[in-house]
């Protein structure tokens, strides 16, 4: 696994893979497995991650009001790809099942206990 975003991801935010030297292994100190034909080597980290119950990061957004504004900002010729009432609609939907998914994942977390 070359220095990439997954790798910094998996290192910094998810803490399921540490760095010593140049060399990396999984947060229980086994080795990090290689990828196949069935399964990259990201795919076999989040199965592990989630058969051994490491958390699992929630499902997050990334943008700012810029950016947001910036996305309709299109010059007068052209026509945006969705209105903003179907973009702040979808907005909210994904906010929900946001919502949803850290009530069931709090609840599986509390039944582990």
């Amino acid at each position: 696994m070359n220095e990439c975003p997954v790798q910094r991801d998996f290192i910094e935010n998810r803490k399921w893979v540490i760095k010593e030297g140049n060399a990396i292994k999984l947060r229980d100190g086994t080795p990090v497995p290689y990828g196949d034909a069935q399964e990259t080597r990201q795919v076999k980290i989040e199965r592990i991650a989630k058969q051994r119950g490491w958390p699992m990061p929630k499902a997050t957004l990334f943008s700012s009001a810029e950016d947001n504004e910036a996305a309709y900002d299109l010059g007068a010729e052209e026509e945006a790809p969705i209105s903003r009432n179907q973009y702040t609609t979808l907005m909210a939907s994904i906010k929900e099942q946001n919502d949803r998914f850290d009530q069931m994942n709090k609840a599986l977390q509390s039944s582990k206990n």
